[in-house]
């Protein structure tokens, strides 16, 4: 939005907010009482300005100089809560005729005068406008600014014109950039359209787009936009320009306003510039480039910090309106620009055209923030806001890439192709953000993160909450790497390190709980009760125990047993059961982001705290029973006796094994065991103190920060490449 517009509550609350603001620099206007034929007045200075919330109201104003019999007008103005537009009076007799239009004994008041035909109208009377003021810095009408310059902070008020009229911002911005560096200007003519007025050509949208002719694909150079024919939009686009430092920023705010939908296809989630200035600090360090190759540059913000280097490169992005903006931007650096998507670009061709040094002095680097998305990959970077969004399916183009390093992602292609380019050099370091789940075992980038480790040594590795990057959720991790390549070195999963907020982070093989148990079945076999899916941290459904096995999870049978606990008194299907319930996403504690992208894993189930941890886990689920019935007659107290049953019969002991080892375990300010009696007691739900659930969060949080349970992320104990089955029976 425009950080520079004013913030109101009604018109009233504008008018004074806008007085107030010009008054500081000398000015003395005063708001007019209602009923009065215009907001503001300078009386000393004799400016008359007619505010409207989001739009203008020449005719209005102009009716009411008429009617008044107002000669000595200094200046007209047009205000709205983005910008003040000034004009220089037109003659008296010229406002009388215009006025005289609308009602010819001029006894109507002014604010019944306002028809769009007469607001046009009034429009062509005042002609182009004297001076421009946007609220931001000083108000100086001696030294008048008649064009509109675009920055990050009112590209919003731009972006409604733009969509207004499908015009691409991304293509008009280096236009007017070009034509104003060459001292040339844009115009709307007659038509509507944008032409340069030094060679007349028309602006076009997509300077690539085909259309048939006489049974032939030729070029088009007419308009593929809507024709510019109010003249207030007219104006302000004429006016327009935009400075070569404000391009990034521009640019970013072209990405964030573009639709989710958009922007989440194309897999873009742009860095933010202070998480572009850290990473070029580590990879000055760990690797001293001569040479960048950027291929999938968005904004530009993680080249830029690169700039005090005089370091050589090569930046390419899919979209040419990005290019063509950093182009204007960065002219005079030691910069090669392409617009092509990198992908599909046949290595040879990159090699050999796009100035990649043979034989650099110091190293070549391959770095990028890579788009990545896929229906999880998007869904797990929303926003609460996005849940609902239909562009969860994203059609991907491997290039041939995916027999190798496999697919699933746009990143696995991007990164992959970032490798090749590597591999066919023979030499060089790669750098690049991804989703930190391509370093977790997940078995969609199993390929991918096979080919790094077999050919790559870690240098560096970092990882940032979504929050450091446009549109990502900031519970989400996003990784940042860099890389030597060094052919077969085979890099132990093990030994890679990361640092996330300051702290060291390692990864440790473990048993999964995808290894142990079939999570996610979706078929009954015996009515029993289910328990939701929960193979990974992030995975979205709630942790619940249920019966509709077509929304998801398996019933805790022992049909559902890939690895035997062995833990006495407790089946293994109801171990399996409650830690899923326990853990992850939407269940009944919160988890650190850095271990949002991977696989839940097991604990150590004979440990007393982590059965004391199942035990509240069984209280929690018992609550969520009692006040939803989400089971029917399998939970809870069945009866005049209230007799407890948690499933079947073997289930239903376990748990009572677990109370009854567990009882004088603390539950807030009193016990397990008082809690499940008073919970036997309370035959009304809504009676049951709602506290409870969240001392039993606070109690099995605390165990499981006892039992290190986040101190490593959890890998697989074999890195698997695909779904076929490899049995793992032992724990």
């Amino acid at each position: 939005m425009n950080n520079n517009a004013i913030i109101y509550d009604d018109e009233y609350d504008l008018q004074r907010k806008i007085a107030g603001k010009l008054n500081k620099f000398g000015f003395n206007f005063e708001q007019t009482k209602g009923g009065e034929f215009c907001d503001l007045i300078d009386k000393v200075k004799n400016i008359y300005v007619e505010v409207k919330l989001d739009e203008f109201a020449p005719s209005q104003l102009l009716y009411g100089i008429a009617k008044e019999k107002i000669s000595d007008v200094s200046y007209i103005g047009l205000a709205n809560s983005y910008e003040i537009r000034f004009y220089k009076p037109p003659n008296i007799q010229s406002i009388d005729k215009f006025a005289r239009k609308i009602d010819p004994t001029l006894e109507i008041p002014p604010s019944k005068a306002r028809k769009k035909l007469f607001d046009d109208e009034g429009f062509k009377l005042l002609g182009n406008h004297y001076s421009i003021y946007t609220y931001n810095g000083e108000l100086d009408l001696e030294n008048p600014k008649k064009h509109l310059f675009i920055t990050p902070n009112n590209y919003y008020y731009f972006k409604i014109i733009f969509d207004k009229y499908l015009i691409n911002p991304a293509r008009f911005l280096p236009y007017i950039a070009n034509l104003y560096a060459n001292n040339s200007e844009i115009k709307v003519n007659n038509q509507g359209y944008l032409i340069d007025i030094n060679n007349g050509k028309f602006y076009i949208n997509d300077d690539e787009r085909k259309v048939r002719r006489k049974g032939k694909i030729l070029p088009s150079f007419s308009p593929d936009y809507r024709p510019i024919r109010n003249i207030h939009d007219k104006q302000l686009i004429e006016s327009s320009r935009i400075k070569r430092d404000d391009v990034t920023g521009v640019l970013h705010e072209i990405d964030k306003l573009t639709p989710t939908k958009i922007r989440r296809q194309k897999g873009k989630y742009f860095t933010q510039e202070d998480v572009g200035i850290i990473t070029s600090r580590y990879i000055m360090e760990y690797v001293d480039p001569d040479f960048i190759l950027e291929p999938y540059v968005g904004g530009g913000s993680l080249i830029e910090p690169f700039l005090l280097y005089n370091i050589e490169m090569t930046v390419n992005d899919i979209s040419k309106g990005h290019i063509d903006l950093l182009h204007k931007k960065l002219a005079g650096n030691k910069i090669t620009f392409f617009a092509r998507d990198f992908i599909l670009t046949p290595i040879n061709e990159i090699i050999d055209e796009w100035s990649i040094p043979k034989s650099a002095k110091k190293p070549i680097l391959v770095y990028s923030n890579p788009p990545f998305g896929t229906s999880a990959t998007n869904w797990l970077a929303m926003k609460k806001n996005e849940k609902q969004s239909i562009s969860r399916k994203i059609k991907i183009d491997y290039g041939g890439l995916d027999e190798l390093y496999g697919k699933g992602d746009l990143v696995i292609p991007a990164i992959a192709k970032m490798i090749e380019t590597i591999k066919t050099l023979g030499k060089g370091y790669l750098a690049f953000f991804s989703p930190f789940g391509i370093f977790c075992g997940r078995l969609r980038y199993n390929k991918l993160l096979t080919q790094i480790l077999k050919n790559f040594e870690f240098l560096y590795g970092e990882v940032f909450s979504g929050d450091k990057f446009h549109d990502v959720s900031k519970k989400k991790p996003i990784s940042f790497t860099i890389w030597k390549y060094t052919p077969n070195i085979n890099t132990d999963h093990e030994s890679l390190n990361f640092i996330f907020e300051g702290e060291s982070v390692n990864f440790k093989r473990m048993v999964l709980l995808n290894e142990g148990w079939r999570y996610d079945t979706r078929k009954y076999v015996h009515g029993e009760i289910t328990v939701q899916g929960n193979d990974r941290f992030n995975v979205a459904a709630p942790k619940m125990i249920h019966l509709k096995i077509d929304k998801g999870g398996s019933e805790l049978i022992p049909e559902n047993i890939k690895i035997e606990l062995k833990i006495p008194n407790l089946p293994s299907e109801l171990l399996y059961g409650l830690w899923s319930c326990a853990i992850g996403h939407r269940s009944l504690t919160d988890h650190p982001v850095i271990i949002d992208n991977a696989y839940v894993h097991l604990p150590e189930f004979a440990e007393i705290k982590v059965q004391e941890i199942l035990t509240y886990t069984a209280i929690s689920m018992l609550i969520a029973e009692l006040l939803n019935n989400y089971t029917g007659d399998k939970m809870g107290f069945i009866g005049m006796g209230r007799k407890f049953t948690f499933g079947n019969e073997k289930l239903t002991q376990g748990v009572e094994y677990l109370i009854n080892t567990y009882k004088d375990s603390s539950l807030g300010n009193s016990t397990i065991e008082t809690i499940f009696e008073l919970l036997k007691s309370t035959p009304n739900p809504e009676d049951i103190d709602k506290t409870i659930r969240q001392d039993i969060r606070d109690e099995i949080e605390k165990r499981l920060e006892e039992i290190g349970y986040y101190d490593f992320i959890p890998i697989p104990r074999q890195l698997k490449t695909s779904k076929k089955k490899k049995p793992l029976t032992e724990f």
